[in-house]
């Protein structure tokens, strides 16, 4: 049961990013994401984006899922740099959200 579970959630969660970079590329943002993270170090955002020089790093949540320590900590760092660092859970209400950050 409890692996079903993850294969639904995993299948949103890759929904969801799906649609946010159909979003981002709409708007002529390039868009970096890991494919298969497997021999990375743990917590780099699920998306990076860039366009005209302003950068955004997007962790992607769905369900009660909380971001890691790992990807506190890297979203944090990159805020640090001037990045902005956002945190976006699956809902009615991020879309607007996440349209506003990448108009």
């Amino acid at each position: 049961m409890k692996r079903s579970w993850r294969k639904r959630r995993r299948k949103s969660e890759s929904r969801f990013q799906e649609q946010v970079i159909d979003i981002a590329e709409e708007r002529g943002w390039r868009v970096f994401y890991v494919a298969n993270s497997r021999g990375s170090p743990p917590g780099w955002p699920d998306l990076f984006m860039s366009r005209r020089g302003t950068l955004v790093a997007a962790e992607l949540k769905v369900g009660d899922n909380e971001p890691t320590e790992q990807q506190q900590q890297w979203l944090a760092e990159l805020e640090a740099g001037g990045v902005r660092a956002c945190v976006w859970r699956y809902g009615e209400h991020v879309w607007r959200t996440i349209k506003e950050v990448l108009d």
